[in-house]
């Protein structure tokens, strides 16, 4: 495909952006101050976590749409929501065994954070989570143009009363994308 447009709904907005960052040393850097060369791992784990945390804009990409999307974290992403993701999400056991062999085969490789054991997309939503940090900082596509579409409830309706400045779950402060 020469040019395409993506378009994607709260997390999904999240999901497109990243396809248009290079990521840097971002999102490396919040587990480990140590290359990942230096990793004692099997190359196939050390190319699985260079995909993961090392990535490039896809040059296919022209557009971006993102509807409702958190750029800025979500205050629905707080300690009762996400105790409650944990209780309904579950990471298959075979990758927490690959992560917990890959923490003891790397003794003070990994930053003693929390990150390693985020299980859910909840738990990374917070506005406080050093991802959403990450997001902001990484660098976008030149070549791409961004839209967001945000909602925000009227203020002198009944649910607008309550969550007025928000569609509701995504403040209009959190949805607005700089650029």
């Amino acid at each position: 495909l020469d040019k395409m447009v993506l378009g994607g709904h709260s997390m999904g907005g999240l999901m497109a952006q990243l396809q248009t960052m290079e990521s840097g040393n971002e999102f490396w850097s919040l587990i480990s101050e140590q290359p990942l060369d230096s990793l004692l791992a099997s190359p196939e784990v050390i190319d699985d976590l260079r995909q993961t945390f090392f990535f490039q804009p896809n040059h296919s990409i022209r557009r971006v749409v993102s509807i409702a999307s958190p750029f800025h974290g979500s205050n629905f992403s707080n300690m009762a929501t996400q105790w409650l993701g944990r209780k309904f999400i579950n990471i298959p056991e075979k990758l927490v065994q690959k992560r917990d062999q890959l923490i003891a085969d790397n003794p003070g490789y990994f930053k003693a954070d929390h990150l390693l054991e985020i299980t859910t997309a909840v738990d990374g939503l917070a506005p406080e989570s050093p991802m959403i940090a990450a997001m902001q900082s990484a660098t976008r596509a030149p070549w791409v143009q961004y839209h967001n579409v945000i909602g925000d409830l009227e203020e002198k309706k009944v649910l607008g009363s309550v969550a007025g400045g928000s569609d509701g779950v995504v403040t209009t402060t959190s949805a607005h994308l700089d650029g």
